[in-house]
């Protein structure tokens, strides 16, 4: 058998969002470089996969690897190889405590070394920099809803009417940022805080919810933000990439307000503690 190490989900059902996978596999990593296994990562059996039957909990075409749209990889494929079953216990995913792990710097090596983001994303990342964050003291926020309003019970809900008191506050309190980057999943949320504070940006193009029904979604068993409004085949695809460039921009701002997600995880780890001050909520 060949010094390989295949990480793959057991199945979708056993995937998450983006950053949930996104951690696992790099907690899974370490058990890899451990055994001294050159990684190959597999994300076909998840829910990003397009051909996941949700009802099933499994994916008719295996062969489709999601994470090559957004990383890249030195093998291609990988056959006569060790399996590795995700492992998450080395990096834990509970965001009002997530930054004060203190392994964190090893697994920002490794990430820099195994988990490569695919150039085309760190591109138009930097674009979106240039034109909406250089040069300015920005406040990034990361303002989850939908369905995080409904699970999640041990993490704190911020009430839709309360953002833009919170936003005052914390503009009133640090009157040197001349500048907001709002990222979140919600329209609705969008309106509230761009009524009060009408130069905030956001990415206008990205997806969010518009007008899902809710019992779209509250369905747990089948993520509304992996359906596509308009049947886009590359629609996972894009999310993942989006995934990226918002957390990846929200990373390099001044100032980081935001609500307890895997995105805010990613937005903490990709920032290294060079906030000036940061807060989850």
């Amino acid at each position: 058998m060949n010094d390989y190490g295949v990480i793959r989900f057991n199945n979708p059902g056993d995937s998450g969002g983006f950053f949930s996978n996104y951690f696992s596999v790099l907690s899974t990593l370490a058990i890899c470089l451990k055994y001294k296994l050159i990684p190959y990562v597999d994300t076909s059996n998840t829910w990003f996969n397009p051909t996941c039957d949700f009802e099933q909990n499994k994916v008719q075409d295996s062969d489709i690897n999601p994470w090559d749209w957004w990383f890249e990889q030195s093998l291609k494929s990988v056959n006569d190889a060790y399996e590795i079953e995700i492992f998450r216990d080395f990096i834990s995913q509970n965001p009002l405590t997530f930054n004060t792990q203190a392994n964190l710097d090893y697994f920002r090596d490794l990430a820099d070394n195994y988990l490569k983001i695919q150039n085309h994303i760190i591109e138009e990342e930097n674009l979106l920099y240039e034109k909406y964050l250089k040069n300015k003291t920005t406040l990034g926020i990361l303002a989850r809803g939908t369905e995080m309003l409904l699970y999640h019970p041990e993490y704190p809900k911020v009430k839709l009417q309360s953002w833009s008191e919170i936003i005052e506050i914390y503009l009133n309190k640090n009157p040197h940022i001349n500048n907001i980057f709002l990222v979140s999943d919600d329209n609705e949320i969008i309106d509230t805080i761009i009524s009060k504070f009408p130069e905030t940006i956001y990415l206008k193009h990205f997806f969010r919810k518009t007008n899902q029904p809710k019992e779209m979604i509250d369905n747990r068993f089948m993520p509304w933000w992996l359906i596509s409004p308009t049947n886009d085949p590359n629609h996972r695809k894009r999310l993942g990439e989006e995934c990226l460039i918002q957390a990846k921009l929200l990373s390099r701002c001044e100032y980081f307000l935001g609500t307890c997600s895997g995105i805010s995880n990613a937005v903490q780890f990709f920032n290294n503690n060079k906030f000036i001050k940061s807060n989850i909520i």
